[in-house]
């Protein structure tokens, strides 16, 4: 719905007295303007004309530049840090009570300090890919120069018994290769405890029997990936997993989300890895992409609302890739 106000001031009143009509219309050629200037013809019309925001005409998504969209991302997770840090003082009475009234005769209440949630920084970036049509598909692995923040559990496939010393010796959790795999099937190993696996070339004939356990959480090792590497390689592999290699990947809508951080990084590092992340994806750029290759990126934290960046700001063929906000508006003049 659009609501005219229409300002109807009659000049040959010495008054000059102003009438205001406000009209709901439905569809703005319901109304013939030109009748009703035949209508008042010692009269003019001022026409104000504001559209309402619906579900069909939803209020634009503001844009920033990604330094602003940072700062926004890192305000909003530290505004919710406090709040539930207040919230845990406040209810320090409630748990004292609570602990006394099941504590069986104990007057002795203690507590740790609290552990607050250090939140994950996401870049959510839409793609003008179909991964349904062929080499339009995107996937691969990139190392972030300051790590993820997360500890990463690594499993590793292999025969060489050399390969399984040197893959613990670098950090791996667990090393193996038949017994391995019959361990993960019997429920020894679980399954949920795995965040990366790597494998040697001879063991990937061997990983079908776990393929139905490995392929939905996207463990199955990749040549793409570079989790398949060869025994005397595992090492550095592994290494490399626990250094904070990410995985990226478009999924069927054509969307790539990755993570780029912790909050408690601050904006600087985490601006190294939104940079690292940008280039990679635009050198990685698949030969039947058409059209616009990237349409819009967005930042968020994980219990936070996603903020849109300029694209101009984080594109790299853009003059204004990574720039600050003055230097942008310098370079724009």
């Amino acid at each position: 719905y659009t609501a005219t106000i229409i300002s109807v001031v009659n000049t040959t009143d010495s008054a000059a007295s102003t009438i205001l009509i406000i009209f709901i219309l439905t569809n703005l050629k319901m109304w013939r303007l030109p009748i009703a200037q035949r209508r008042l013809p010692p009269s003019f019309l001022i026409v104000y004309t504001r559209s309402y925001i619906s579900y069909a005409h939803p209020k634009p998504t503001p844009t920033y530049n990604v330094y602003d969209a940072l700062d926004k991302v890192i305000e909003g997770a530290a505004q919710r840090r406090e709040k539930r840090l207040d919230r845990w003082n406040r209810n320090f009475e409630r748990r004292k009570a609570n602990f006394l009234l099941t504590s069986e005769g104990s007057t002795d209440y203690q507590e740790l300090p609290y552990r607050n949630i250090d939140e994950t920084v996401d870049i959510a970036i839409q793609t003008g890919l179909d991964p349904r049509k062929p080499n339009q598909t995107l996937r691969g692995s990139l190392p972030l120069m300051h790590g993820t923040g997360k500890p990463v559990n690594v499993v590793v496939f292999t025969s060489s018994e050399e390969g399984m010393a040197e893959a613990l010796a670098s950090g791996a959790t667990y090393a193996g290769g038949d017994e391995l795999i019959t361990a993960i099937l019997d429920g020894t190993t679980p399954v949920a405890d795995i965040q990366r696996a790597l494998a040697s070339p001879e063991m990937m004939s061997k990983l079908g029997r776990i393929a139905r356990l490995l392929g939905p959480r996207g463990l199955m090792p990749n040549p793409k990936l570079g989790t398949i590497s060869p025994p005397n390689d595992l090492g550095r592999a592994v290494k490399r997993q626990m250094a904070g290699l990410i995985n990226y990947r478009v999924d069927k809508t054509g969307n790539l989300h990755a993570p780029i951080g912790k909050v408690s990084f601050g904006k600087e590092k985490l601006l190294d890895h939104v940079r690292a992340v940008m280039n990679e994806i635009v050198e990685k750029k698949p030969d039947g992409a058409k059209g616009t290759y990237l349409k819009q990126v967005y930042l968020s934290a994980s219990q936070g609302d996603s903020v849109k960046v300029d694209l101009s700001t984080v594109n790299p063929g853009s003059p204004y890739f990574m720039l600050a906000p003055m230097v942008s508006d310098q370079l724009a003049a």
